[in-house]
């Protein structure tokens, strides 16, 4: 499994708005909080609202927002939706011998399924709310991501007013 920044920046974006949920905030907002490029964060965030994990509206109230609530949201949707998978089998994507597409295959195939079944689970069992402190996590300790959103939120409200 290679996580690249697709998905890191996709989990911190997530967490980010889980803080936030039910509310929204613009992606000028979510770059500046997290310190990523605007543009990339736009990048980001399409993904996120391509696999449904994220949606978008215009107008005054507008902006992005978690499509569902951060406790239905495993880290797992996350990755899928910025990565396209959580562990790629060479088997299926690109076979680099000829027994690899036959019937006949190596052991090899059944070994990687039963490591991206494991990781999976492993994803599924985590969700955006246990990142963000909404959730305990193990016994009783917070795993906390990123600055408070609601805090950042108020000092570009604040920067605003003056």
């Amino acid at each position: 499994m290679h996580v690249t920044l697709w998905g890191e920046y996709g989990i911190h974006c997530c967490t980010f708005l889980s803080e936030l949920y039910p509310s929204r905030c613009s992606a000028a907002h979510i770059a500046e909080a997290l310190g990523i490029e605007l543009a990339y964060t736009h990048q980001i965030l399409h993904r996120l609202r391509q696999g449904g994990v994220v949606d978008s509206s215009r107008g005054p109230r507008g902006g992005y927002g978690l499509a569902r609530a951060p406790e239905a949201i495993t880290i797992r949707d996350v990755v899928m939706a910025t990565e396209g998978d959580t562990f790629r089998l060479v088997c299926e994507h690109r076979p680099i011998l000829e027994r690899c597409s036959s019937p006949h295959r190596c052991g090899l195939q059944e070994v990687w399924s039963e490591l991206r079944s494991a990781i999976d689970a492993v994803l599924e069992h985590h969700s955006i709310a246990s990142l963000s402190g909404r959730t305990p996590v193990g016994e009783g300790a917070l795993v906390q991501i990123g600055p408070t959103a609601r805090e950042s939120l108020k000092k570009e409200q604040e920067r605003g007013d003056k």
